[in-house]
């Protein structure tokens, strides 16, 4: 969804006091509430804004304001200027360049400490997705935590980080962008996210 006129939200309008939620599941069923059944109730809410910014997409996606990046508790120093943009229509999360080798190098280093992990590449991956073989226990996965300004959103794995391939393969499920950064809906899913 997005905030183009056409779009169901817009249409609704101030019928639904311009608010929605939904909620991606791998394994149930997935949902969108509008108006006050949009509200979160609960401690485990948090609310952040939507970003405007300069970004000609600002005008039609919503973004929120990301700060930085963790990775099994490690900060990466990510940087995002138009924050990170917010998209139920991509599988897959964009990431800008920078921040993109920063997971990679992080992941690698990460996995390196596994003897029988290595680093994978093959004709039925492309060398443009982090991707890892292990020969026989399935290695202990790392935790990705979101920081937005005032929340921070916790991507457990393998659920919302990892796919695991036939061959004892799993890829991050994150790409490089040379422009912007987007959280896609394997980073989404078991999570409320509201528009308002």
């Amino acid at each position: 969804m997005d905030k183009d006129p056409t779009s169901l939200p817009r249409q609704l309008g101030t019928s639904i006091k311009n608010r929605f939620s939904y909620c991606l599941s791998p394994t149930t069923a997935s949902y969108v509430r509008f108006g006050n059944e949009a509200v979160i109730q609960g401690r485990n809410g948090q609310r952040r804004p939507i970003v405007e910014t300069s970004n000609k997409r600002s005008a039609m996606n919503y973004a929120l304001p990301l700060m930085d990046l963790s990775i099994n508790g490690k900060r990466l120093g990510a940087r995002f200027p138009e924050g990170i943009y917010i998209d139920s229509g991509s599988s897959l999360s964009l990431l800008e360049t920078s921040v993109f080798i920063a997971v990679k190098n992080f992941l690698v280093s990460y996995f390196a400490r596994f003897k029988d992990v290595k680093r994978y590449t093959g004709v039925d991956v492309p060398d443009t997705y982090i991707c890892f073989s292990y020969a026989m226990t399935r290695p202990s996965l790392p935790m990705m935590v979101f920081h937005f300004k005032g929340a921070d959103l916790a991507a457990a794995a393998p659920t919302n980080l990892f796919i695991f391939l036939e061959k004892k393969v799993f890829c991050f499920m994150a790409l490089e962008s040379k422009t912007i950064s987007i959280l896609g809906v394997f980073q989404q899913r078991n999570i409320s996210l509201v528009a308002e």
